[in-house]
């Protein structure tokens, strides 16, 4: 999980999904709101045995925000 600022100084948010064979795919269409401001962290927050997203800070339009995503297995 990647979040942080674009060189236009946008906030941006992405995951990039382990293959376990030292290839990485980076996805940059999340869900999660662009933020630069802010912490994340994972877990199973459902117990279903897929990693899970709790993010929070401040988004585009300097709003606070904060949400849990839950992972779908897919790499969504």
């Amino acid at each position: 999980f990647m979040a942080g600022q674009n060189t236009s100084g946008e906030p941006l948010t992405a995951i990039s999904i382990n293959h376990r064979n030292d290839i990485f795919t980076l996805v940059t269409a999340t869900g999660i709101p662009g933020f630069a401001y802010g912490s994340a962290a994972t877990a199973d927050f459902n117990k279903d045995f897929i990693p899970d997203i709790v993010a929070g800070g401040i988004d585009l339009f300097n709003n606070y925000f904060y949400d849990i995503y839950y992972g779908n297995g897919n790499g969504t």
